[in-house]
């Protein structure tokens, strides 16, 4: 499990907004929507802006 952090939130996205920009980063590491979706544990949307999911070693290095 990997937590990816983009730092504070600046209020201009709504919580689903934020989950769905959170999905593209998996889906950018992933090879379809379903597997992206599944990795996702938790998206951050209050008072940090980031998530955790399940990434390979090589997935997370491509996303830092």
């Amino acid at each position: 499990v990997y937590i990816v952090y983009f730092g504070g939130h600046n209020g201009e996205k709504t919580f689903n907004e934020i989950e769905e920009t959170h999905h593209s980063y998996l889906l950018s590491v992933k090879t379809s929507e379903e597997e992206a979706r599944a990795s996702l544990l938790y998206s951050y949307k209050h008072s940090i802006n980031g998530f955790a999911a399940m990434l390979t070693e090589d997935e997370a290095s491509k996303l830092s």
